[in-house]
């Protein structure tokens, strides 16, 4: 996997082991977890925040994943309001921000699936865009995530984004990731689900088999 192994990148076993590798946190029913979802939200969108603090909150709001915190009445809204604070912290320059926010998107999309459906929908351009980023730690996590969000979430509305993405970018990188994403989709993902977007999915594919970069045309052929 050239992904992992190239200097300063992060590898999907680096993800896994770092998953629930996350402080204890202790509600007490439900006034308790909304208080500390609403705390952990202003954090994480707070850009003047300190971001060792923001990388905390993060590791916090996985540990209320793993606490069943997607089982309360008000979690739709709050996944609402988290969408939000994730556009702008995958915007941040600092690499250990970005790197902890992908690693708590992927393990979102494994606890959530195709509930994280409009969730993924708003912040999915944000995280194609990391693929381009000239720091290997933020790229890599950028691309570890993204193949998560195609494992877990079958959401459709984001082939369109991939398909223009992959057949637009003037980034060779997102081209070559789109087009071995892409691979996953076709193996992966219900037929349903790709039915609709059968042209664009179509054309992305021819695109790729002749595009200017070798990783992206390897890919596509596959």
């Amino acid at each position: 996997d050239n992904v992992s192994t190239a200097a300063g990148a992060v590898s999907p076993e680096i993800f896994e082991a770092c998953f629930e590798a996350v402080p204890q946190v202790t509600i007490f029913g439900q006034r308790d977890n909304d208080e500390l979802m609403k705390t952990i939200n202003a954090i994480i969108g707070d850009k003047n925040m300190d971001w060792e603090k923001r990388v905390d909150a993060l590791k916090k709001l996985r540990s209320l994943f793993m606490q069943d915190t997607q089982s309360y009445p008000n979690f739709p809204q709050q996944l609402k309001d988290l969408s939000i604070a994730f556009l702008d912290i995958l915007k941040e320059l600092r690499s250990q921000v970005i790197r902890e926010a992908c690693i708590t998107l992927a393990y979102m999309c494994k606890c959530l699936r195709n509930k994280l459906d409009q969730f993924i929908s708003y912040i999915f351009q944000e995280m194609i865009n990391l693929i381009q980023n000239s720091a290997k730690v933020i790229s890599s996590c950028g691309m570890i995530s993204l193949r998560y969000v195609i494992r877990y979430s079958h959401v459709p509305k984001l082939l369109p984004i991939i398909t223009t993405n992959l057949m637009q970018s003037k980034a060779k990188d997102i081209r070559s990731c789109l087009c071995e994403i892409l691979i996953m989709v076709f193996e992966e993902w219900p037929t349903k689900a790709l039915e609709r977007n059968m042209i664009p999915l179509r054309d992305a594919l021819k695109k790729g088999i002749s595009d200017a970069d070798a990783e992206a045309r390897r890919h596509s052929r596959r």
